[in-house]
């Protein structure tokens, strides 16, 4: 205990924080004593936990280890403990003051989302797995007492595990290393195996897992005994999940609201904890990644659609023919190499050349070929001649032999790589270098879209397998279009590769920008200059308008200080607030140096980053749904599903801590406008930080001018 003497707090502060153990103030009882709210100068909102010691001394034990845990381990999801008291022969244990209670009560309310319920869970698990993994001392800590009302939730909902007293530390780290120790904890979650002698990480578990159902099904743990209708036992729930009937023990509100997957990953962790042998129960880092997978599909399947009132959006909703314009005009007009006149007695149609035929619409046909003139020689030559030259060139990179000057130019590759990919059963010594293997050494996210712009439509691939007669016999474009639709789904295939392509890019972009907004706001919110800077403001706005209150002061109203002026001069309200603070607290000055990243952010539109994450989300779906259609395409697709499946491997850890920045950034930016006591949705990020911007901007050229 020596070590926490930093910790100690006066018995006389405590009496004054709650109002001498005021009944008023009580906020919880049980078997340990009671906890008083309580409020201090120093140390703001307090949980104020007095305990009742038996006559043999039980509960000593309880207040020495919790006291030793909490100061020595620190962690986002462990209570935090402020100080502790033993004057007078008391046991009394102050934390920080927990808002929205404890999880078991939290579980009542139908407002709780299935959404935020992911987040306590995962939340909670992260802060058990740093007891057991992560306390940097090489001991793992053993809480033993793990359940819903021993989970605290903060004013934001973070899970906080709270009551160390039944812990014990393990020697090692180990998820197997075993502590004996009489067997203790709450009825209903504590770990059967127990009995057997010795507890391990494990035991923690398994209560957890207990916890997770009662998450799941909005009920807590009961045994037999005592079961009713607003309570289950370990044995139903295990009953439920393998039969495929949980939804019948989930809230349908709550079970309307969840996405498949899910509830599918969550049920399965939580069973998974509840197994019989220890052996077969996951480490709580399992258990963790577990959750934020299930938190990742649920955030995926909730990212807001595109967002509405954008001029583009407006054009697409109501999108209507462009009767204005004549393609055929404008692509002769301006494209670069003229097409020859045409045969009017095919309506339009291009040259017809003798016994060929013509089944793609003539201006679509027109285009295709206009592409297909660059390439220098024939298609198939041109492979055959290409594999001959790879076969003489073994070694060389496949970008310098593709790129071959003498052979090919940029659009010609585009072409070899199509029809190589038709031919990987045949040539499978280059399969790396067809667009199916998706090698951005060869093509570029333009030529992609060149690519997909010439894939043969629905009704044009039909149109060419309802044709029975001489295929040899059909038109340039009609036979590139035959080629395409060798391999199955090419355009859902490039557009994977598109996608690939331009993902780190996109990711990179979209996290710069959550990042800058998650800095601004922490900047502002952080700022004690600009805080005691708006202080000021509001203190001399109320001078101004003789001694009015806050009525009337608003976050905009730090603009108008830029407008008033004087009667006799040019100075403004702004330059005398100026003048004021140089004389009498010049170090506020400079308080824009706290707020690095506020202009960044203030050119920031939420809808953007909104409009972002929902394409990559939507993108990574779209390879999902390749990777699944691919792998019944057979060999010619093997190379392209196994690149793409370590692709979305990778992928899909990214994007998931990108949901997870992003609705950190939401927060965050809802928040900021609360800060300065602005509603969200009326006045958004976006206007607060232009607003502080622009302030920022016109409070330093004012004392620049005070100055000169």
């Amino acid at each position: 205990m020596s070590s926490s003497n930093k910790l100690k707090i006066s018995l006389q502060e405590i009496l004054s924080a709650t109002n001498g153990f005021a009944e008023a103030n009580i906020v919880g009882i049980g078997g340990y004593g009671r906890v008083y709210r309580g409020e201090s100068r120093q140390h703001g909102d307090l949980a104020v936990k007095r305990l009742i010691l038996s006559p043999h001394g039980q509960g000593e034990h309880e207040y020495g280890m919790e006291v030793s845990l909490l100061s020595k381990y620190k962690h986002e999801n462990l209570v935090s403990l402020i100080g502790f008291c033993g004057d007078n022969g008391e046991k009394i244990l102050v934390y920080k003051y927990e808002p929205n209670g404890s999880l078991d009560k939290a579980l009542r309310r139908k407002d709780l989302s299935w959404m935020r319920r992911l987040e306590i869970c995962v939340g909670a698990a992260t802060g058990l797995r740093y007891l057991h993994n992560e306390t940097g001392s090489g001991h793992g800590v053993i809480h033993r007492d793990i359940k819903s009302s021993n989970i605290l939730l903060d004013e934001n909902w973070n899970a906080k595990i709270s009551d160390f007293g039944l812990s014990k530390i393990a020697l090692t780290n180990s998820a197997d290393s075993v502590v004996f120790t009489i067997p203790c904890g709450t009825r209903g979650y504590v770990d059967p195996q127990i009995l057997n002698g010795g507890i391990t990480q494990k035991s923690d578990v398994y209560s957890f897992g207990v916890v997770l159902y009662e998450v799941l099904f909005s009920k807590l743990v009961a045994n037999p005994e005592f079961l009713s209708d607003n309570c289950f036992t370990i044995n139903i729930a295990k009953k439920h999940y393998k039969e495929k009937t949980l939804h019948m023990m989930i809230d349908p509100d709550l079970r309307n609201e969840m996405d498949s997957k899910s509830l599918s990953t969550f049920s399965t962790i939580a069973y998974q904890c509840l197994k019989e042998r220890t052996d077969d129960r996951p480490t709580m880092s399992l258990v963790v990644e577990a959750l934020e997978k299930a938190l990742y599909y649920e955030q995926r399947s909730k990212l807001p659609r595109a967002m509405q009132g954008s001029l583009w959006a407006d054009f697409q909703i109501n999108e209507e023919p462009q009767s204005e314009f004549d393609a055929l005009e404008v692509e002769t007009l301006f494209r670069a190499t003229t097409i020859p006149k045409k045969d009017t007695t095919e309506g339009g149609r291009r040259s017809s050349e003798l016994g060929k035929v013509y089944l793609v619409d003539w201006r679509r046909a027109n285009s295709t070929e206009s592409m297909l003139m660059n390439v220098k020689m024939p298609l198939p030559n041109m492979i055959f001649k290409t594999l001959g030259t790879y076969g003489a060139c073994t070694g060389r990179s496949r970008s310098l032999w593709c790129m071959d000057r003498g052979c090919f130019d940029k659009l010609t590759t585009l072409e070899l790589i199509i029809y190589i990919e038709h031919s990987l059963l045949r040539f499978r010594n280059l399969n790396y270098a067809a667009a199916l293997a998706m090698d951005e050494s060869i093509l570029d996210s333009d030529q992609i879209k060149n690519l997909i712009k010439f894939c043969p439509t629905k009704e044009e691939m039909e149109l060419l397998k309802s044709y029975t007669g001489d295929k040899e016999m059909l038109g340039e474009c009609e036979q590139f279009f035959l080629e395409l639709m060798k391999v199955p789904r090419m355009e859902s295939k490039l557009r994977v590769f598109l996608f690939k392509i331009q993902f780190n890019a996109q990711v990179s972009k979209l996290n710069q920008g959550l990042k800058t907004v998650n800095s601004a706001t922490t900047e502002v919110r952080k700022s004690v200059k600009l805080r005691e800077i708006i202080k000021r403001s509001f203190y001399l706005w109320k001078t101004f308008n003789q001694g009015t209150d806050r009525v009337g002061f608003m976050l905009d109203s730090l603009l108008e200080f830029g407008d008033i002026r004087a009667s006799n001069s040019e100075m403004t309200l702004m330059h005398y607030l100026c003048k004021v603070l140089a004389c009498k607290l010049p170090e506020l000055l400079d308080f824009h140096v706290d707020l690095v990243s506020l202009e960044s952010a203030s050119k920031i539109q939420l809808k953007y980053l909104a409009n972002e994450m929902q394409a990559i989300s939507k993108g990574l779906e779209r390879v999902e749904q390749e990777l699944v259609a691919s792998a019944n395409d057979g060999p010619v697709s093997e190379v392209f599903h196994n690149i793409s499946k370590v692709f979305m491997d990778s992928a899909e850890l990214e994007v998931r801590h990108l949901i997870n920045l992003y609705s950190q950034v939401g927060r965050n930016a809802d928040a900021l406008s609360l800060y300065f006591g602005e509603d969200p949705s009326r006045y958004p990020f976006e206007q607060v930080t232009q607003t502080l911007f622009n302030f920022v901007r016109l409070f330093r050229k004012a004392h620049e001018e005070n100055f000169k």
